[in-house]
């Protein structure tokens, strides 16, 4: 087939996909959409006939290896299967439900392998892969299962291609009831698209319900919770949202408190403390080493506390300041005595 054939054979499958929900759109109705694709995405689409299509390099790639991908299921199941790409299926009971297949098991045994060319580390932590698993994306699982439920099967084949060295396959058994579920959804958005009526704001409430079917998770791996574990899951989420606005809280109170006190190195405060610009940890450290030195039992006469900050003198600027202190701890260092330390011993110490 030449380029032309080719474009013509695409123009005119996205014709017969466009007033269609297909299995890629309604996995991006619930919001799990690849490259954040949702509902209102494909309610503009189908309503207005503009497409958004997605060309870029990754996934002109991942179109490019499909033939391999399904090569490797072949040859590690038996399986032989041919391609159906650029065709459209509807399903003859709801005929607004159509999907698109990557390929079909030629004994018709099955459906697929649906391929999946899984790059980035991110989305393979999806896949059960990395973890030892079985687990595939619920994205993935919504989509065979509508798959499934326009076809008329009940199992279908997923080859996933983990680049770029690992490959697997998985088997996907229909379930009646999430499909059920995906059919109310589905038809409730195709009637708020036939009607006009909007998608703003809108969100089945079976979403959440037909997410967590979609869950593949082996037995031994969960452990369904009750009522009052809800209960402390959300007054722990609540803490969250707390902590969060405290801590931005301080960081405000504390810009204010350096705008307020401008270039200078110290604030002085009503009841003539003194606030260091920095804010730093260091002072709360400090009071809590000479609290717990202090305490020492053993050593009742020690004691330890922490030198008050030094204030300039009349007329001294802060470098004056600063220049007389570092003279005076050099005296203060020079006048000690090494000879008064030799033969001490640990036991010595005021800490033990």
């Amino acid at each position: 087939m030449n380029t032309d054939d080719q474009m013509s054979t695409r123009e005119t499958w996205l014709a017969e996909r466009a007033p269609l929900v297909t299995s890629t759109r309604i996995v991006e109705v619930l919001g799990l959409g690849y490259d954040g694709r949702t509902a209102k995405d494909v309610y503009d689409e189908m309503t207005t006939g503009k497409r958004q299509d997605r060309d870029d390099l990754i996934l002109r790639a991942s179109l490019f290896l499909q033939p391999f991908v399904a090569g490797l299921f072949t040859e590690q199941t038996q399986i032989a299967v041919e391609n159906r790409e650029h065709e459209v299926f509807t399903d003859p009971v709801d005929p607004w439900m159509g999907t698109s297949l990557d390929y079909v098991c030629r004994d018709f045994s099955a459906l697929g392998p649906e391929v999946k060319v899984v790059w980035h580390y991110a989305e393979q932590m999806e896949w059960g892969r990395l973890s030892g698993t079985d687990q595939v994306p619920e994205r993935v699982i919504i989509q065979t299962q509508w798959q499934m439920r326009v076809m008329g099967f009940d199992r279908s084949y997923i080859a996933a291609y983990f680049a770029p060295h690992k490959f697997k396959w998985y088997l996907v058994k229909a379930d009646a009831v999430l499909q059920a579920k995906l059919v109310e959804i589905g038809h409730d958005f195709y009637m708020r698209v036939m009607e006009r009526r909007g998608v703003e704001g809108w969100r089945h409430a079976l979403t959440g319900e037909v997410i967590a079917l979609a869950q593949r998770v082996e037995p031994g791996r969960v452990q369904p919770l009750g009522a009052v574990d809800l209960g402390r899951v959300q007054e722990w989420q609540a803490m969250g949202v707390v902590e969060k606005a405290a801590k931005e809280r301080r960081g405000e109170l504390k810009q204010l408190l350096q705008e307020a006190m401008g270039p200078a190195e110290f604030g002085m405060l009503p009841d003539g403390s003194r606030l260091k610009r920095a804010m730093d940890k260091n002072q709360i450290w400090w009071n809590g080493m000479a609290a717990l030195i202090n305490s020492a039992a053993a050593k009742p006469q020690l004691t330890l506390s922490r030198k008050p900050l030094p204030e300039p003198t009349d007329g001294e600027t802060l470098e004056q300041m600063a220049e007389r202190e570092g003279r005076e701890a050099l005296a203060t260092t020079a006048a000690i005595n090494p000879e008064d330390f030799r033969g001490k011993t640990a036991q010595n110490s005021p800490i033990q």
